[in-house]
């Protein structure tokens, strides 16, 4: 974030990089897998799966809104939100986002963009009420640095599978098949890049507030929640966990967790902590 001076993270750089190539990868496998079914070269199958990951793309906000019940509030609605928002994209020098809401019981929060443009915001009811007013704003920073990190830009997309694998179980469970290789291919693709944006964004809240304690805080807050929840009521947010600022799902095998354990992000923090004290 501009406000600290922190310069562009290579390595997360590396990784949307990765991710991308991985995204465009995916498509053009479809189509040799078009291709070697049907064994005809037809431009059209071409522009078919072209005008499938361009809609994939612009369809991807969308769907992580329509999926979650998230619904833009102007100031009037928000103000709290609305008043902190507008303070943090003053310090990080960074085009405000449109806020959003979304009623339900699970405390987090996302954002989601497919540019600076269209970017979106997105907090709980239960996190607006569970968190004071200095863990809510370590939490929009947060959001905020995915924006600004322009990680959220790749990280949307990327996570368009997942999302259509979500709402081919929720209304089509017919298809559980083709929901399941969906899911498992773009958790595969967003794995490459959401466990580190997720410590860049944390360090982007350290920095752009000055309080890495307040996202500690509210991190460990959302994490006993969410972990009260009964997994039933957790299954329609599948498809958006890798968005989420702490997961949902904990997979049994930590190769497939879309984020750091929360032991290692309050150690990442900590220590920032420390860097921060030291330069005081």
């Amino acid at each position: 974030m501009r406000r600290a001076g922190a310069g562009r993270d290579l390595g997360l750089t590396l990784h949307m990089l990765l991710t991308t190539i991985l995204i465009v990868g995916l498509y053009v496998l479809l189509g040799l897998v078009a291709w070697k079914l049907t064994r005809v070269y037809d431009p059209a199958l071409v522009i078919a799966i072209g005008l499938f990951a361009v809609g994939a793309f612009f369809a991807s906000t969308h769907l992580a809104l329509r999926l979650t019940g998230a619904r833009v509030v102007g100031p009037k609605e928000a103000p709290r939100l609305h008043e902190a928002v507008d303070r943090l994209c003053g310090l990080a020098d960074l085009r405000k986002p449109r806020i959003a809401v979304v009623q339900s019981e699970i405390p987090n929060a996302f954002a989601v963009a497919r540019s600076e443009r269209s970017a979106v915001v997105a907090v709980t009811d239960s996190l607006r009420n569970r968190l004071n007013e200095h863990e809510l704003e370590a939490v929009l920073a947060h959001e905020l640095s995915h924006i600004a990190n322009r990680d959220a830009l790749v990280m949307t997309p990327a996570s368009f599978f997942p999302i259509a694998a979500s709402f081919l179980w929720e209304w089509l469970t017919i298809l559980w098949p083709i929901a399941a290789l969906l899911y498992v291919t773009g958790g595969s693709l967003s794995l490459t890049l959401s466990r580190y944006r997720e410590y860049a964004a944390d360090r982007g809240s350290a920095l752009l507030t000055g309080r890495p304690e307040d996202l500690m805080s509210a991190l460990q807050k959302i994490v006993g929640d969410v972990a009260l929840i009964p997994q039933r009521d957790l299954r329609g947010t599948v498809g958006m966990s890798a968005l989420f600022i702490v997961p949902t799902q904990t997979p049994r095998w930590r190769f497939w967790m879309d984020h750091p354990s929360l032991d290692d992000r309050l150690a990442h923090l900590a220590e920032i902590g420390r860097e921060l004290g030291k330069a005081a």
